[in-house]
């Protein structure tokens, strides 16, 4: 697996200018947004899925631990790339207002979110779900297999070292 796939590279040489520089990290950052986004949705479908209307730090956790075993994987998909860059635009394109998601427009996400759930014996089994609790039963298992698995694999476990264990 590349470290960054060929959609995601600028063509940059070493010795780009400052400008070509901050293109980049614009970049970088927007890809890194886009992830901390899925985590976010996918720990708010986790909780519908358990029965609650609110995330906990735990179902943050797990999302996180998911989505740095996974975005990485998935990054060259179009509909990433469109995302990655819809985000590279919101955050240093236009004057996008991003605060405008309408009652009704949240209200679908919702609905789209309850809509996958799948029960057995009390807990949600439908493949997201599945898949985080996965990721957090491997995860000091998890090898990563390059530099930046390893670089995700390390800010997430401090990110959610500081955080309360289940029931404390």
């Amino acid at each position: 697996m590349d470290q960054i796939p060929e959609t995601l590279k600028t063509g940059l040489s070493a010795d780009a200018p400052d400008v070509q520089l901050d293109a980049t990290k614009k970049r970088l950052l927007a890809t890194v947004t886009v992830m901390t986004q899925k985590a976010g949705c996918m720990a708010f479908q986790y909780a519908l899925h358990n029965g609650r209307s609110q995330e906990d730090h735990l179902d943050v956790c797990m999302a996180l631990k998911h989505q740095a075993r996974t975005f990485l994987q998935t990054v060259d998909q179009p509909d990433v790339v469109e995302d990655i860059l819809e985000m590279e635009e919101l955050m240093y394109g236009s004057d996008t207002d991003m605060s405008d998601m309408s009652d009704t427009a949240q209200s679908e996400f919702r609905r789209e979110f309850l809509q996958t759930q799948k029960f057995e014996g009390g807990t949600c089994v439908c493949d997201e779900c599945v898949e985080m609790r996965n990721a957090v039963a491997t995860w000091d298992d998890w090898a990563p297999e390059d530099e930046a698995e390893t670089y995700l694999k390390q800010r997430v476990t401090s990110a959610v070292s500081i955080l309360p264990e289940e029931g404390g």
